[in-house]
């Protein structure tokens, strides 16, 4: 099911029109956000797709830290108090007892300090204890030549034991002749004594030092400059980890929320921290703060347990099941971090990928029931779009006509000015005739009749006399088509036929003009390639290069640009393999003798192996993405005959499936050269003798045959039309097919392009559908 207009654009409108709900105290925020509007669920909207995300926040420990600092600093929400040499110390107790297994035994057990909320330091330095809880609060310490003896002996008191290991580094680069008597003694003591570490924690300070003489920091440090600022880097991501286990455990956890039944147990200064939600909350007397819950209403359960995990992590997965009810929570909880994640970066951002969606989808969402229930106002920003792709324009007008008649008495009003965006002058003289002018609701209107007469005097005119008729119907955009999406095909590298020479060319075919263009070379001659598009760049790995060996180095091409850079080599070398788009991942699988399966993240530029193909294919494969799977085809040599074989890869399951066809196996010679695509539910072996799989019920099915015989052909499917290029005229053959085949689906025949003529052979073909300008492009 895919996402409707409807739903899309009632999900805009809840996190985009209503902003200044932003503004309302917390409690009421979440309520005013969906009072009036309708809320859409997940299901129907992300139902089918299998978009995954697993988020991290690389800078949530350092920002959650900083938070919890000034809160210390500003003594907000602090509940427990250090006593050290006349002076208060004021803390929040859980996140002393997640950093120092000192105080964590205190509150773990039922000793004074926990009843009281304090605890008196005895015989410990004041300055250094408040470095140490700064340390706590920060994962920074400066370490000096004064102060490393009171913290190394603090940090052991407390057991930070980053810190103290900081310490001893210092001292060790200060050794002298004048201290290192004195120094190996104090450090003696922390050595001889560890069987101390088994007393309580209130007793053990005073049984180190009891029958020890404590050398002073003045006879061991006087004169020396050492300094150390030192920074844990790790400290955030371990501190969290440590609040996480308590609240798995429920340790110290102070506060709850009720959930759709379920209690989530937490500690409620760090979710005062992380969420400006419950800072309010927790900062007023509210009955939530007494009481020491809160019931969150109308929210999902496993989204908050998920928000509540990020806070406790700095991590989330965000999937197509739970982005939805995920930006609900973290909008009811304000995490903006979250939010940003579930919509990319924000609401804006959201709006305008579903506008975008909509409009390149158009003709898939008008044959929804969601179409129908659209405003007028929705209607027409999407009829008034250049940017509406249609394949003609008979099918906007359909579109418009179809809403109309759903409600003609309350609709009939807005037809004149939803037709005056319908490009009457484009659409085919025969719908226009046959269909269009006979229309009774545009017949009975006079300015839907004025626009009739325009566009039947338009096609009526020679060029030069249009632009006339522009001028005087005051209204140039009805009679300008839309800006359609354009198709290109780039060819890559391949193999000269006669000479066998390994190119590092590149042509751009256009599709609508029948022309070739050259365009900038690839950065290493390959052969025995695929190609795939993303995101407007065309991706190619591995083959065979010029010294006859196969590569692991891969580059991309940006259409914007039109040049090529090199990107990550790959782990492993393939070549005759298969190639393929899926989930903002590019898949290289198998190829010529490996089994190996490697996908490429372009925002991480790195490689990452998947699971192996079950087979080792002896001639190659190929591959195509259809309905969310990725499905392999490829020959194999067994001990007796070649064969061949269908496999699937769930990319979610990391795992290969054997396709067991209830009919024949794909019928292939030995040396016969295939190429695959997709379309709808079937996997298309495009060959002399084409067959398609319909993945459905996993049966082959035979299709009409090519008009030319090909080896080492590269093929697209662009709409319903697959095209076929290239090849020679049989696997040992030095003679080029350079003509262009065409099949259509709708009526299932194979036709030539007579107007032009491509040579490319064992090379790689994408498609680039765009408003890309090609007419200059790099030689």
């Amino acid at each position: 099911m895919v996402p409707t207009p409807r739903r899309l654009n009632k999900l805009k409108a809840i996190f985009v029109k209503y902003k200044d709900i932003l503004t309302y105290p917390a409690e009421d925020s979440h309520t005013a956000m969906f009072a009036s509007l309708f809320e859409p669920t997940s299901v129907g909207i992300t139902d089918g797709l299998t978009a995954e995300n697993n988020c991290k926040n690389a800078d949530y420990g350092t920002a959650l830290l900083e938070v919890l600092n000034r809160m210390r600093l500003n003594q907000e929400h602090c509940d427990f108090s250090l006593q050290v040499d006349g002076e208060t110390i004021f803390v929040h107790k859980w996140l002393l007892a997640a950093a120092s297994p000192y105080f964590e035994a205190m509150l773990r057990n039922d000793v004074k300090e926990k009843a009281q909320g304090t605890a008196e330091l005895i015989d410990i330095d004041a300055s250094a204890v408040k470095a140490v809880v700064e340390y706590i609060y920060s994962g920074s310490i400066q370490i000096t030549e004064s102060n490393a003896l009171p913290l190394l002996s603090a940090a052991d008191l407390l057991q930070i034991d980053w810190v103290k290991e900081q310490c001893c580094e210092l001292l060790k680069r200060v050794l002298k002749p004048e201290n290192c008597f004195s120094l190996q003694k104090y450090a003696a003591i922390f050595v001889k004594y560890k069987d101390i570490l088994t007393y309580p924690p209130e007793d053990r300070h005073t049984a180190m030092f009891a029958s020890t003489s404590k050398p002073t920091s003045v006879c061991i440090t006087d004169g020396l400059m050492a300094e150390n600022n030192c920074k844990n880097p790790d400290y955030g991501t371990t501190l969290l980890e440590t609040l996480n286990r308590m609240r798995l455990n429920q340790e110290h956890c102070d506060f709850s929320l009720q959930v759709d039944g379920e209690t989530i147990f937490v500690h409620k200064w760090l979710l005062a921290a992380a969420s400006p939600y419950f800072g309010a909350m927790l900062r007023n007397d509210m009955k939530e703060k007494a009481q020491g819950t809160a019931e969150l209403i109308d929210i999902d359960a496993s989204a908050v347990k998920a928000v509540v995990e990020y806070i406790y992590s700095g991590s989330i997965q965000v999937t197509e099941s739970n982005a939805l009810p995920l930006l609900s929570a973290a909008n009811l909880l304000q995490i903006d971090w979250v939010k940003e994640q579930c919509y990319m970066h924000s609401c804006a951002d959201l709006c305008d990928h579903c506008h975008k969606y909509i409009l390149e989808n158009f003709q898939l969402l008008t044959n929804t029931e969601e179409w129908l229930l659209l405003s007028f106002e929705e209607i027409e920003k999407l009829m008034k779009d250049d940017k509406l792709r249609v394949k003609v324009e008979d099918n906007a007008y359909k579109a418009l006509i179809k809403w109309i008649k759903h409600d003609q008495s309350t609709r009939q009003v807005h037809l004149s000015a939803l037709m005056g965006h319908i490009r009457l002058p484009f659409i085919s003289t025969e719908f226009l005739t046959n269909h269009i002018i006979t229309e009774p609701l545009l017949r009975n209107d006079l300015q839907c009749s004025h626009f009739l007469i325009d566009a039947l005097s338009y096609q009526l005119l020679p060029e030069s006399g249009r632009k006339c008729l522009s001028s005087a119907t005051h209204n140039e955009k009805r009679i300008k088509s839309r800006n359609e999406i354009k198709h290109y095909v780039l060819f890559v590298g391949g193999e000269r036929i006669g000479s066998w020479e390994t190119l590092s060319r590149c042509e751009i075919y256009n599709i609508s003009s029948n022309k070739v263009i050259p365009t900038s070379k690839m950065k290493t001659p390959r052969c025995e390639i695929r190609a795939a598009t993303l995101n407007g760049r065309v991706f190619t790995a591995g083959g065979t290069i010029p010294s006859h060996q196969y590569s692991k180095t891969a580059e991309c091409y940006n259409a914007s640009t039109q040049k090529w850079t090199d990107i990550a080599s790959m782990n492993d070398s393939h070549s005759s393999y298969g190639i393929c788009a899926h989930n903002d991942l590019i898949y290289v699988i198998g190829g010529r003798n490996t089994s190996t399966v490697e996908c490429y993240n372009p925002t991480r530029d790195q490689w990452h192996n998947c699971a192996k193909l079950p087979l080792i294919y002896y001639w190659g494969n190929r591959v195509a993405v259809v309905e969310n799977c990725i499905f392999n085809c490829g020959g194999f040599r067994d001990s007796t005959q070649h064969t061949s074989s269908v496999t699937r890869y769930d990319p979610r399951e990391g795992r290969w499936y054997d396709v067991k066809p209830t009919s024949e196996k794909i019928s292939r010679t030995r040396l016969e050269h295939f190429e695959v695509v997709p379309y709808k539910h079937f996997l298309i072996s495009v060959q002399n003798h084409s067959q398609r799989f319909d993945v459905r019920c996993n049966k082959w099915e035979d299709m009409p045959s090519m008009h030319f015989s090909r080896a080492g052909q590269s093929a697209v499917i662009i709409d319903e039309e697959i095209y076929v290029f290239g090849g020679r005229t049989d696997f040992d053959s030095s003679t080029p097919v350079t003509s262009v085949e065409r099949f259509n689906f709708n009526t299932n025949k194979w036709t030539i392009v007579d107007s032009v003529k491509i040579e490319h052979r064992i090379g790689g073909a994408a498609v680039i559908s765009d408003c890309f300008d090609f007419s200059e492009v790099s030689k």
